[in-house]
């Protein structure tokens, strides 16, 4: 049994998902900065709810967030391609460096 890895790939798809969570970062800083500017101009005790809600829900920083919760996840699973990558690279050097030994 032959298994091959595509280790360009591996790192590929780490890169993908590197530059999501980065994207979707700077998506939300829009966001938040719109919203904010909305404050400004809608005032209230209905905006102040409304903010409260917003950057509670959705707030990068905020670990219980499902944000934070979904940027976590990826930056994870991004992590563990990279090292999976890096780790078919080592045992790939280890099998050609026994076999030029026999």
């Amino acid at each position: 049994m032959k298994i091959v890895v595509d280790r360009d790939q591996l790192d590929s798809t780490a890169g993908k998902i590197e530059k999501y969570v980065s994207t979707m970062n700077a998506h939300y800083l829009n966001i938040n900065s719109e919203i904010m500017l909305l404050g400004t101009q809608w005032q209230g005790a209905d905006a102040a709810k409304y903010i409260e809600k917003w950057q509670s829900s959705t707030n990068w920083a905020n670990n219980g967030s499902a944000n934070a919760q979904t940027k976590k996840a990826l930056t994870a699973y991004a992590a563990f391609l990279r090292f999976a990558s890096n780790e078919y690279k080592k045992a790939q050097f280890n099998v050609v460096k026994k076999a030029h030994r026999i």
